[in-house]
């Protein structure tokens, strides 16, 4: 009777073993944080997500966007677990509204404004000065982001007002949606100049910087990166890892300067 049991119960004890691995395999993989950024941080967030999966991280979704497109999402509760804009008023416009989770949100970049010309244009015998502007320009076009839109397009008016020089330029003005725009239009000679972030114009072929604008020209420019109310606590794991010196040495080679 004894050995009747004992052999009764081996086929469960197989069954039971066996149903282990896919009771494990059938567990569900964790949900991806999803990381919304701008589109001009989009190639170092791809470089950092493969060492973030290297060392053991868990899964990320990319979404890229404007700052105004992004901030909406986030007003009207999208998913979103780690924002960072370039615009720091749109920022500071969730932070009121109590969007984002309490100290979280952190300054990790900075970058510079830069005019960029053709690259087979003549190089001037002296140093560009933005002063001269206008009169380089003579007939030709001047294509910078939005001011109404867009947060370079506000570095670039307050650098040229600060230089003395917005109002004589008004009627050489090309408002475009982003920077890529601006440096695409010059590329295909439709524009004799345009500004952008450096980082924009950091590996942009057939172009070359003429003259990067003084930093005390405009008000600094900063990467703010938070995290919203609505998304995961858990991704300030993330926020730390993108904060961090690994991190750092990527921006650093994209043309970025970690702050």
């Amino acid at each position: 009777m004894v050995g009747a049991l004992m052999l009764s119960r081996r086929p469960l004890l197989f069954a039971a073993a066996a149903a282990l691995p896919l009771r494990a395999r059938a567990q569900p993989a964790p949900a991806p944080w999803v990381v919304c950024a701008i589109a001009g941080l989009q190639p170092g967030l791809a470089q950092l997500e493969q060492l973030w999966r290297a060392q053991g991280g868990r899964p990320l979704r990319l979404q890229s966007g404007t700052s105004a497109t992004l901030a909406r999402l986030v007003e009207q509760g999208g998913a979103c677990d780690v924002l960072a804009l370039a615009d720091p008023l749109r920022m500071d416009a969730l932070d009121a509204r109590r969007l984002l989770r309490p100290d979280s949100r952190r300054s990790l970049l900075g970058n510079e404004l830069v005019l960029v010309t053709a690259a087979d244009q003549p190089v001037p015998r002296r140093p560009v000065l933005a002063q001269d502007l206008p009169q380089l320009l003579g007939n030709g076009k001047l294509a910078l982001p939005d001011p109404a839109q867009t947060a370079a397009g506000r570095f670039a008016r307050e650098a040229l007002g600060n230089l003395g020089i917005w109002e004589a330029l008004q009627p050489r003005l090309m408002p475009v949606a982003e920077g890529a725009t601006a440096l695409d239009l010059v590329r295909r000679g439709e524009a004799r100049f345009g500004i952008a972030y450096v980082t924009d114009a950091f590996e942009a072929s057939g172009l070359r910087v003429a003259l990067t604008f003084p930093a005390e020209s405009h008000t600094a420019i900063t990467y703010a990166f938070a995290l919203p109310r609505r998304g995961d606590a858990a991704a300030a794991e993330l926020l730390g890892f993108l904060a961090g010196s690994d991190a750092a040495a990527i921006w650093r080679r994209l043309g970025f300067a970690p702050r």
